[in-house]
């Protein structure tokens, strides 16, 4: 028995992965690992996912090993391969140098530049009339999607019921008081100018404004109406404070412009 055991020729350690091959390169491996790791983790986009799956299936296809790699993914592969053809149809949609520089931006934005209907085969993005870049640079590419965004966030809200202007300002202004209560003083002034520069670059203000402080009403902290004289009072000590916390003026400050029927409001 033991000269039998002596004359057995080593077994070959198996892959711990059915869907690796000991004749890929090193490189070809590192791809497959990386990218099963990044989608079993959580799917960022579609064409995300399909643009993945089509650079694992350009190796393991080789190999005869693609099918087995789907198994493994934590969808369906119904699924991969409707993410595939969403990929390879955008591909389609937008052809080029320039087309793929779209592409590879729109997916890092997360934007879903294809549809499947005929009638919109870009999906959202078919109604907008502007024409890409012929040449394209990185600059050029993202103030084109800065522009189709802008076009189809826009489209979608005209879809919608008009909002009052006082809810509208009432409603932001709670939404980010809450948010900056925890963000350190010294950081106020940027955030003032940075968060003013997109909402001018949303709302489609291009020309450079001048801005200057304007008391904020009751309601705004509030958020509801008042019911009290005594709450009314409270409330307007309360503004009144933080009022004279944030009146000073700075380079670049909100102005709020109350309505004509304000004063009526407080009245009551």
């Amino acid at each position: 028995m033991l000269w039998y055991l002596l004359d057995m020729k080593p077994l070959q350690a198996k892959p711990t992965m059915p869907w690796l091959s000991y004749k890929m390169t090193e490189g070809e491996r590192d791809i497959v690992l990386r990218e099963t790791q990044i989608l079993a983790d959580h799917e960022i986009c579609e064409l995300d996912t399909g643009k993945r799956i089509v650079l694992v299936r350009s190796i393991l296809q080789k190999y005869k090993l693609f099918h087995s790699w789907l198994r493994h993914l934590p969808f369906t592969e119904r699924t991969s391969y409707r993410r595939i053809k969403t990929y390879e149809r955008a591909l389609e949609m937008w052809p080029g140098e320039t087309g793929r520089m779209i592409l590879e931006a729109a997916i890092e934005r997360r934007l879903q530049i294809v549809g499947w209907s005929n009638e919109k085969p870009m999906g959202l993005f078919e109604d907008v009339e502007e024409d890409p870049p012929k040449t394209g640079t990185p600059d050029k590419v993202n103030e084109y999607l800065n522009r189709l965004e802008l076009l189809v966030r826009r489209a979608s809200q005209q879809e919608q019921l008009p909002i009052e202007l006082w809810d509208a300002e009432r409603k932001s202004f709670q939404a980010v008081e809450r948010i900056i209560r925890h963000l350190p003083a010294e950081k106020h002034d940027t955030f003032l100018s940075d968060f003013v520069g997109l909402m001018m670059s949303l709302l489609g203000a291009d020309k450079p404004q001048k801005f200057t402080p304007s008391l904020i009403p009751q309601e705004f902290w509030l958020g509801g109406s008042m019911r009290s004289a005594e709450t009314r009072e409270r409330i307007s000590k309360a503004a009144t404070r933080r009022w004279e916390r944030v009146k000073e003026p700075g380079e670049v400050t909100v102005t709020y412009t109350p309505p004509e029927d304000y004063s009526k409001t407080l009245k009551k």
